[in-house]
């Protein structure tokens, strides 16, 4: 009764995907989509189509969810008959931990890891100040399925700037950066954090584990143009440890790590 039978179907996340089958037979027909055991109809997820010897399954927005086997079902008088197929629906990378910025001391050894998730395989490039970098004798990159990391040996002046990671696959590209810096004891140490998110918009910085910082107390915080500043004018041995800028609205709470360690204390 198939003239042609479904196929295996890699997506993207986010797209419209159509399973289709041609059949043949004498009329009327009744056709049946299920995925697994569980029957699907139409509605807003789902668009159930029959015209001539074509029957189609559409997803108006692909998502990991729909993972799965599919099944046709045909049956008129003379019987029925099923085939299936399945779908694979590839998740673009998403950071689970991001590289986070570092102030140290020169000639120290320096890491920079990342966590992500999403549908392998995965293409992981490093890079500075938008240079990508390779393995040799100054750094190392190690790169397993889901995480990389990269390590800067005796690094100097020539080191400090901004690092990223660039993780990509079929279904898309993520990039987050970090920077390494040194603040000497009574020097400014000024960091940043670039802010995106609906309104409102809570924005807060921590020291640590739970010490809240505010405006004062030889520091200054604001937050203009989607940017959260935080300075002190002069570094002192209360300055060093980490600190945790947090941004909050009504989808939840997102969080960039700086480590800071303050030189000649």
């Amino acid at each position: 009764m198939f003239i042609r039978k479904l196929t295996n179907i890699q997506a993207i996340m986010g797209s419209v995907v159509t399973m289709e089958c041609k059949v043949a037979g004498s009329l009327p027909m009744s056709v049946e989509w299920c995925k697994g055991k569980q029957k699907i109809t139409k509605s807003s997820k789902y668009k159930l189509l029959h015209t001539d010897n074509t029957v189609s399954l559409e997803f108006k927005l692909t998502e990991s969810a729909d993972t799965g086997d599919y099944s046709c079902k045909v049956t008129n008088t003379a019987g029925s008959s099923v085939c299936s197929g399945v779908l694979t629906a590839k998740v673009p990378p998403r950071f689970v931990t991001e590289p986070e910025s570092q102030a140290v001391i020169p000639k120290s050894t320096v890491l920079f890891t990342s966590i992500f998730e999403g549908t392998p395989p995965f293409v992981v490039k490093w890079f500075k100040d938008d240079i990508e970098l390779i393995t040799e004798p100054s750094c190392m990159i190690r790169l397993e399925k889901y995480s990389s990391s990269l390590e800067l040996y005796s690094v100097g002046t020539l080191q400090f700037g901004i690092y990223s990671c660039q993780v990509s696959n079929e279904a898309g590209a993520m990039k987050s950066a970090a920077e390494l810096t040194t603040v000497r004891f009574g020097q400014q140490l000024t960091l940043t954090a670039t802010v995106k998110g609906s309104e409102p918009l809570t924005v807060s910085w921590v020291q640590d584990k739970d010490h809240i910082l505010r405006d004062g107390d030889n520091r200054k915080i604001t937050f203009e143009n989607n940017v959260v500043t935080l300075v002190v004018p002069k570094a002192d041995s209360t300055t060093a440890g980490k600190y945790t800028c947090q941004l909050r609205n009504d989808s939840g709470l997102v969080k960039s790590v700086s480590q800071v360690t303050v030189l000649g204390l």
